[in-house]
């Protein structure tokens, strides 16, 4: 009887009284209904599969899921149309609703992807999803599913883990984590539909990233971070949808750079540190007649100078870019005043830098507090268009750093570790003056415990300065020189 494509309403009629007998109920459902569409859509017909969806008895709740499950792919509007009143019900209810639509999201028809969309705002999805045939069959699905899942996020989630739970490594769903391939998929996608991905993304970033809080570390998770529960060789999804943007910005601006510039007026301002890196990495693509814009934006910020985390690679690097794409095509008159401006600018902390290590000179450590993002950025303007002031300093900058490895630049090297102290030398502790522990002890600007700010200063050694380390120095040296009159004085 399942194989009948048309039963006869004899036949269904007699099926029916047959659905009033327990005997005989389970078996009908097996061998007649299950995976048969003609049924099923007649048992809708009667009431039958309604009766069963609001029943209740878990039993008849869950035959009615098994029967719409399979007939998903085959009646998708059908199937979509039975389970909609129910998506909007408690989280158990939408779970089941998504466990009775089609596995493979791509085989979902219009309606059934309207449902998915409405469970994903809900943050009920599929624990995997297959992009690279989502994105060949329905490019729009791909980014629409995306949208769906950031939407849910709130500010501090997504760079913790996705969801804003605490999960171990390896734990996290492929939704929340995308291999090398559904990257690489997702970015042709992105070259394809460029105004589609930065129109719903770019919002997304905006609301969880615009936070005043100059919080590197927060970047840093959404930029090259991230990667708590990831497995290796891949991305979690907050770090994912950065490169989608960037990479749709920069095509955006290389295919019409005056109407990506009109396009992202508004958030040139933006307080997000994340929506400012991806403006600097977007803009490196302006063409050569919106040079000028590019750099004056550059130049209406200095903090636009470090936007880059300083995890991976130097802080100043996107900002480096951006010099070397379009100091080659800018005026004159806007080269020099970008010289003059990468020449005199400042870091935040320099003043502060300056009179920690002048304590620390005499002491035999020597540290620097000027010229690193001068070093990066200056030699990034174009060779031939350098006034004579840039060329000298360039030179003077590679002999001053000649000797530093590339992690000296960095937050924190590649791969950090080794044991945890402070900046000071080991060496030179003991011959350090009363004057200088008591600058360190008394400077209330050295937070008392760990900022979890590491700088990786020898293979096997962190520095970072907090006054727990501070403290660990001076009882290093009061145990080996109990005696010590420097001790006794501090």
């Amino acid at each position: 009887m399942g194989q009948i494509e048309e039963p006869d309403s004899a036949l269904l009629a007699y099926l029916r009284g047959l659905l009033g007998n327990g005997y005989w109920k389970d078996h009908l459902i097996e061998a007649v209904f299950v995976g048969h569409r003609q049924y099923i859509e007649w048992l809708a017909r009667e009431g039958v599969l309604g009766e069963w969806l609001e029943s209740r008895e878990d039993k008849d709740v869950g035959v009615a899921c098994w029967l719409l499950r399979g007939v998903g792919d085959k009646s998708p509007d059908f199937v979509a149309e039975i389970l909609q009143p129910y998506a909007g019900r408690d989280d158990e209810w939408a779970n089941r609703v998504l466990n009775c639509l089609c596995w493979s999201v791509e085989d979902d028809s219009e309606r059934m992807f309207r449902l998915r969309l409405q469970l994903a705002r809900k943050g009920v999805t599929r624990d995997w999803v297959h992009w690279a045939p989502l994105a060949e069959k329905h490019p729009g699905r791909a980014i629409q599913l995306i949208e769906a899942v950031v939407s849910t996020w709130s500010p501090g989630d997504p760079p913790e883990d996705g969801d804003g739970k605490s999960r171990k490594r390896g734990t996290r769903s492929r939704l929340e984590q995308w291999s090398g391939d559904d990257l690489k998929t997702l970015k042709d996608l992105a070259a394809k539909r460029p105004e589609s991905v930065w129109d719903q993304l770019v919002p997304h970033i905006e609301r969880l990233t615009d936070v005043d809080d100059g919080d590197a570390g927060r970047l840093g998770r959404w930029v090259d971070g991230d990667e708590f529960g990831v497995y290796e060789g891949y991305k979690g999804t907050a770090r994912g949808i950065v490169d989608l943007v960037i990479a749709a910005g920069g095509f955006l601006a290389a295919q019409d750079g005056d109407a990506f510039l009109t396009r992202t007026e508004r958030l040139r301002n933006s307080r997000s540190l994340t929506t400012q890196l991806i403006l600097a990495k977007s803009y490196a693509a302006l063409p050569s007649d919106c040079a000028n814009e590019g750099l004056r934006w550059l130049m209406a910020d200095p903090a636009r100078v470090s936007l880059g985390s300083g995890y991976r690679e130097p802080q100043w690097m996107p900002a480096a870019r951006l010099v070397q794409a379009l100091s080659p095509h800018c005026d004159e008159s806007v080269l020099r005043e970008l010289e003059d401006f990468l020449i005199h600018y400042h870091a935040p902390d320099e003043q502060r830098m300056a009179q920690y290590h002048a304590t620390t000179w005499k002491e035999g450590y020597f540290g620097d507090y000027w010229g690193r993002a001068q070093h990066f950025l200056l030699r990034s303007v174009c060779p031939e268009r350098r006034s004579n002031e840039t060329a000298g300093l360039v030179g003077v900058l590679e002999r001053k750093f000649h000797d530093y490895r590339d992690w000296r630049f960095l937050r924190s090297a590649h791969t950090t570790g080794g044991s945890v102290g402070s900046p000071l030398p080991t060496a030179k502790l003991a011959d350090m003056s009363d004057k200088v522990w008591l600058s360190i002890i008394c400077n209330k600007e050295i937070p008392e415990r760990s900022a979890r700010r590491w700088k990786q200063i020898t293979k096997d050694r962190v520095a970072e300065s907090a006054l727990r380390h501070f403290s660990c120095d001076l009882a290093n040296v009061a145990t080996r020189f109990p005696s010590h009159q420097r001790v006794h004085a501090c």
